[in-house]
């Protein structure tokens, strides 16, 4: 059976089609006995009773498919020519039972199967026609106009239940399919915006990254151009040179792991790692990281109100915003300028 959300709408009506027949078929056996119609045939209805009970069960408990769609849709016709042979013909509620089946075929079939269904059942009806016209097959009459009456207003307003069961049913799947249907296209509008948030992020990203790297890979390619050109260095100018490379390739390392952690980040392959680490020192580092941009626009980095303290955080997390920081600060400081970075204790914190 499973739950209910899981199983298609066809389904659905499936179940309350078939078990609205069986009720209806339940009915009509019992108001035909009471009115004393049809005699012992009357019982019979409880054939279809129990075909539309076992059809109903087999549904819920194995889910609906084609052969069962099909059997039900077989059933119900044979039920309308059962009712056209032993009930008065076209007189009788068959009519009734053809206009049902017509009606609830379409919403638990479609397709070719659907065209099989509806072209069986029309080629009967017209056979039907042809044959009560012709006068073809002796039929039974009813005893009475009472009779007839009684026979007829049972059976529409047994129907009329039923279809209204069914329509009811109908409705109440199409609002509950309607209100499901707008809650996911709430959710996937929400999860549309977290999406292109996400990938606004990674491109601004992408881009500080790419930018920033600029300066440390052109720092090693000039520098080393100059070491493979420049024959006649001295020991300390080839010193400088080295210590130079290796401040820019320390800072694209640096630089490259920022673009390493967002990747596992975004793909949730990190998890915080908290430790007691030096505030102060771990902002230095990042400073001396950063070296090189801070050289080249001329600028001065403060760093005297830095408060010498330990503090719980995860290392790797607080080295990248602490670079980001000093990164737009470079960025957006005009040459020559200074960037100031202090912290303060407040209370315990």
């Amino acid at each position: 059976m499973g739950d209910v959300a899981q199983v298609r709408p066809e389904g659905r009506i499936y179940n309350a089609a078939t078990f609205s027949s069986a009720l209806i078929a339940l009915m009509i056996t019992v108001g035909d006995t009471l009115h004393d119609i049809g005699d012992i045939n009357s019982l019979f209805t409880l054939i279809p009773t129990a075909i539309f009970a076992s059809l109903y069960v087999i549904g819920r408990l194995r889910g609906v498919s084609i052969t069962l769609v099909l059997a039900f849709s077989l059933i119900g016709i044979l039920s309308m020519v059962y009712d056209w042979t032993f009930f008065y013909g076209l007189r009788g509620t068959s009519l009734f039972i053809a206009f049902t089946i017509t009606v609830v075929v379409p919403t638990i079939s479609k397709g070719v199967l659907k065209a099989v269904i509806m072209t069986i059942l029309f080629t009967c009806i017209t056979i039907l026609f042809i044959l009560e016209y012709c006068d073809l097959v002796p039929l039974g009459k009813y005893q009475s106009a009472n009779d007839h009456i009684s026979d007829l207003y049972m059976t529409s307003v047994f129907l009329m239940i039923g279809l209204l069961i069914l329509i009811s049913y109908i409705v109440q799947n199409y609002n509950e399919q309607k209100v499901r249907a707008d809650r996911l296209n709430l959710e996937l509008e929400t999860s549309n915006k977290h999406l292109q948030q996400s990938l606004n992020a990674k491109n601004e990203f992408f881009s500080i990254i790419s930018h920033d790297l600029r300066g440390p890979v052109g720092a090693l390619n000039g520098l080393g151009r100059l070491l493979s050109q420049q024959d006649d260095l001295d020991e300390d100018e080839r010193e400088m040179i080295i210590d130079s490379i290796q401040v820019s390739s320390k800072q694209a390392l640096g630089l490259l792991d920022n673009l390493l952690y967002w990747a596992r980040v975004e793909t949730g392959q990190m998890k915080p790692k908290i430790e007691t680490v030096n505030l102060e020192k771990l902002t230095r580092s990042n400073v001396e990281l950063l070296s090189p941009n801070i050289t080249a626009k001329e600028l001065r980095v403060q760093t005297e109100g830095l408060v010498e303290t330990m503090a719980l955080f995860d290392k790797e997390m607080m080295a990248l915003i602490i670079r980001n920081l000093l990164s737009n600060a470079i960025k957006f400081t005009p040459s020559k300028g200074i960037i100031s970075i202090t912290s303060e204790k407040v209370g315990g914190y």
